[in-house]
């Protein structure tokens, strides 16, 4: 979340330590472009779904933790609502590209901070019109490499596919290296991570719709 923002638009000022919520949020609204107040929002829905694991399931979540799954989510809404800019010289933005007419899409992500070893993952659903589906996003433990996340998260999505049968659909990572593992039919993953691969491949070759699709992460 661009704190800094909120702090040069007064928003974070002694000033507003008075307000309650809904006059803050009326406050900031004012001062702060329509992107980035929609980014506010979405930072605070994200804290407010931890609280609402915490008071209603017994979830009990450290503050890093939400911070950082709230961090997440907002960062992957930038990416998935982020107009390209048209002036001229700029760099190509690669925009999402919709699945194909009765294809839903899902895409996967992962983060691994591999000096707290900390990891999240995430993955949303849209459909051929690109209208939001819904969405998974936790924390996870035991993991060794940001691959090793990005295989959970494929992992957990094809979980909730097959659970809610949501085929055809495209699963669509930004790690061109787990696409390939699970695209390959002929050599065995000798890795730590061999296993994994096996399992999805299993469900894969099922006779289920899915495809395994790779797009660069500014795409995603």
């Amino acid at each position: 979340m661009p704190f800094s923002i909120l702090w040069q638009s007064n928003c974070l000022s002694g000033d507003s330590d008075h307000l309650d919520a809904i006059s803050w949020l009326n406050l900031c609204s004012g001062k702060l472009s329509q992107t980035v107040f929609d980014q506010l929002l979405f930072f605070l829905w994200g804290i407010w779904k931890e609280r609402n694991d915490r008071v209603w399931e017994n979830k009990i979540t450290s503050a890093c933790d939400i911070a950082l799954m709230a961090s997440i989510r907002l960062s992957n809404f930038i990416f998935h609502n982020t107009k390209p800019q048209s002036s001229h010289g700029a760099r190509k933005i690669l925009k999402w590209k919709c699945p194909p007419l009765g294809w839903l899409k899902v895409n996967i992500d992962g983060a691994y901070n591999p000096v707290s070893g900390k990891a999240a993952i995430g993955f949303l659903i849209r459909d051929s019109q690109g209208m939001f589906l819904g969405a998974v996003g936790k924390m996870v433990t035991c993991v060794q490499s940001a691959e090793h996340v990005e295989l959970i998260a494929c992992r957990e999505a094809m979980d909730y596919v097959l659970e809610h049968g949501l085929f055809p659909i495209l699963l669509e990572t930004d790690c061109l290296v787990v696409k390939q593992q699970l695209c390959q039919e002929e050599l065995q993953n000798s890795s730590y991570l061999g296993r994994l691969y096996e399992d999805l491949r299993l469900d894969l070759d099922a006779g289920h719709q899915v495809q395994i699709v790779h797009a660069r992460r500014e795409a995603s």
